[in-house]
């Protein structure tokens, strides 16, 4: 019986688990320090910030079902190596600018690629049956890879153009005087603009992050984590239409001061927003529980 046969040698997976994380270490030391320098920069922080928590909730989830995930492991090679093999491809592709251009882009590869070499050292270490049980703590270092350029301009005009919609809505609901012309909006002695920074991106991020997790922790239905996750567009889009209008209407009829980019409602204003956002998404998370049953 070959090394690669025994089921519970506990020792000889101990000794490649540690080995890979090496290499591991040694092969992505650059790209971590240029996606930590990356999160880092004012300019990409704004969108990014959450990545610095992400492998903290991996490993405290992967600890705490440590016992299930490490009780039978079981190397599987034939499983595992393929995924490293492609880990690998898109690590070397990552790292040519004359095929990934922008920095951002070759970041995102890189990080897909360590993803993808995690899942291919684990299942060829541990085996398929454990890594079922490891598969979310390992899959939710997704979070860590950066939106490419072109989905995040995308999706950056998707939300732009939503919350446009649902605030001129609220406007012509209050029957305050209004018109409009594409992103900008005329009131009655004010004009405001919304800007894609208006467009409730680094809300939607976060709350899709805490919705994943919370649909992992508190459902047991595919279909309904998905429910939830995805519940996180509208109830963003609405809540930052909320902010929109109701900053825009204490300018109008308190204080002009409200609708300055640099006034601390305006600057702060988002959390207090986010708080709302986070009460509708428990609440849905509340309604998917009711009859919900293991699959």
């Amino acid at each position: 019986m070959t090394i690669l046969d025994q089921p519970h040698d506990g020792r000889s997976r101990t000794l490649f688990a540690l080995g890979f994380g090496v290499l591991f270490a040694i092969l992505y030391f650059v790209p971590i320090k240029e996606l930590v320098l990356f999160v880092l920069h004012p300019e990409n922080r704004r969108y990014n910030s959450h990545i610095v928590f992400i492998p903290a909730v991996s490993g405290y989830l992967l600890y705490g079902e440590r016992k299930r995930i490490f009780e039978k492991g079981m190397f599987s090679p034939i499983v595992g190596v393929p995924l490293l093999l492609c880990g690998l491809i898109l690590y070397f592709l990552g790292g040519r600018e004359s095929i990934v251009s922008g920095q951002t882009n070759r970041i995102s590869l890189q990080m897909v690629s360590a993803v993808l070499l995690t899942v291919g050292g684990f299942i060829a270490i541990y085996g398929v049956e454990a890594f079922r049980y490891a598969r979310f703590p390992i899959l939710f270092l997704l979070f860590v890879v950066p939106m490419p350029t072109g989905m995040m301009q995308g999706t950056l005009h998707i939300l732009q153009v939503c919350s446009t919609e649902v605030s001129y809505l609220l406007f012509k609901l209050s029957g305050v005087p209004i018109f409009r012309e594409g992103f900008v909006f005329t009131l009655p002695g004010i004009s405001i603009e919304i800007a894609k920074a208006c467009s409730g991106m680094r809300a939607t991020i976060t709350l899709f992050i805490i919705t994943v997790l919370a649909g992992h922790l508190f459902l047991h239905s595919m279909k309904r984590k998905v429910a939830l996750a995805l519940s996180t567009f509208p109830i963003t889009i609405f809540g930052n239409s909320v902010r929109i209008f109701g900053l825009t209407m204490l300018s109008l009829y308190v204080d002009r001061a409200y609708i300055d980019g640099e006034s601390l409602a305006h600057l702060r204003g988002g959390w207090l927003f986010f708080l709302f956002d986070l009460a509708i998404s428990a609440g849905v998370v509340a309604v998917l529980k009711r009859g919900d049953r293991p699959g």
